[in-house]
C-alpha cells in the first residue's frame, strides 16, 4: 500500500513545484484599467483564500518539503508498524508451542 502511496505523493509534489515555477513567469497583458482592477480584485481573494489553506504561513515549497517528511514519517511508522507485526506472529507461535508441549506433559 506504501509502496503505491508515496510514488503518487511525489507526482503530487513534482506536479505543485511545476505550477508554482510556472506561476513565477506568467507575465500580464496589458488591459485596461477596468479589467486590471477587477482582476486585481479577484486575484487578491484569490491569494487570501490560499494563505488560509497554507498552515503557519508557509510557502508551498515549505508545505511541499513538510509533505514529503510526513511522507517518510508514514514509511517509518509501517515499517515499525510491520516489524511489531512479524514480532507478535513470533510470539504467538511460540506461546501455542508451550501450550501444546503443557497440554502434552499434563495430559490436558
Amino acid at each position: 500500500m506504501l509502496n503505491k502511496l508515496v510514488p503518487e505523493i511525489e507526482g503530487i509534489c513534482s506536479h505543485s513545484e511545476s505550477l508554482n515555477r510556472s506561476d513565477d513567469k506568467v507575465s500580464t497583458p496589458p488591459v485596461s484599467k477596468l479589467i486590471q482592477a477587477f482582476e486585481s480584485k479577484a486575484h487578491l481573494e484569490e491569494l487570501d483564500v490560499e494563505e488560509r489553506g497554507l498552515t503557519n504561513n508557509q510557502s508551498p515549497a515549505d508545505s511541499i518539503a513538510s509533505v514529503r517528511e510526513q511522507t517518510g514519517n508514514l514509511r517509518a511508522l509501517f515499517e515499525q508498524l510491520h516489524l511489531d507485526a512479524a514480532n507478535a506472529s513470533v510470539l504467538l507461535k511460540e506461546e501455542r508451542e508451550g501450550r501444546k508441549t503443557a497440554n502434552a506433559t499434563f495430559g490436558s
